[in-house]
């Protein structure tokens, strides 16, 4: 049975997956959400996944969101 997630449950894994880190270069993080139909405005914004620090992105805890 195939399992499917949602566009930005997928990025969340996927950054995890390939960085293997807390924070990681924002452009990366932005590569990583374009492939995926995302924006970084999202993921910065309303769902608050990461925090922009200095040209990086830090993932947020889920009492940090």
């Amino acid at each position: 049975r195939a399992i499917t997630f949602d566009a930005v449950t997928d990025w969340y894994l996927m950054a995890w997956d390939a960085f293997q880190a807390e924070e990681f270069p924002f452009d990366e993080a932005r590569k990583l959400a374009l492939a995926l139909g995302l924006e970084m405005a999202d993921l910065l914004g309303p769902l608050k996944l990461v925090a922009k620090k200095s040209q990086s992105v830090v993932l947020q805890r889920p009492e940090q969101r």
